[in-house]
């Protein structure tokens, strides 16, 4: 892996640079991390993942992604290089480039967060759903809910 400050994915057996992003995608970021992972933890629904989390999408050539945040429902194992497959739901904040790829890797729900105008949609194989006021994926994750306003405070 090359050596330096940004981060790294592989697509389709090619090593590309991902940019670092800014301190309010961070912040969102960790917000999510945060809420959802207490949500899940404390109904034991799986397992929520930040950033520094490859999954392994496909093999011969590999393909491998770190979403903003992820959710696994009943993780298999977890002391891997790379998680084997695709999470349950990702998060993705300002780059919407992936999208397609984790929806053909068997991703159920992305979550696409734009800061910039304050906008949330989530995009599943059958369509897109934009979201007013509350991010929910009930089929997912039942229950869970985070409002826009909090998001955003």
């Amino acid at each position: 892996m090359p050596r330096g400050n940004s981060r790294y994915e592989l697509v389709r057996g090619e090593v590309r640079a991902n940019s670092l992003r800014g301190v309010r995608v961070g912040q969102i970021a960790a917000a999510i991390v945060a809420h959802l992972g207490t949500y899940v933890r404390e109904r034991s629904l799986g397992l929520v993942c930040s950033s520094g989390t490859g999954f392994m999408l496909a093999r011969h050539p590999d393909t491998v992604f770190a979403p903003a945040v992820a959710f696994v429902a009943s993780p298999k194992l977890i002391d891997l290089s790379f998680f084997p497959g695709a999470p349950d739901v990702v998060v993705e904040i300002e780059d919407d480039t992936k999208t397609q790829e984790w929806l053909r890797a068997g991703t159920r729900a992305v979550i696409m967060i734009d800061p910039r105008t304050r906008s949330v949609t989530v995009r599943r194989a059958s369509g897109v759903t934009i979201v007013d006021d509350t991010i929910e994926v009930d089929d997912v994750i039942p229950g869970w809910r985070l409002p826009l306003a909090e998001l955003f405070a």
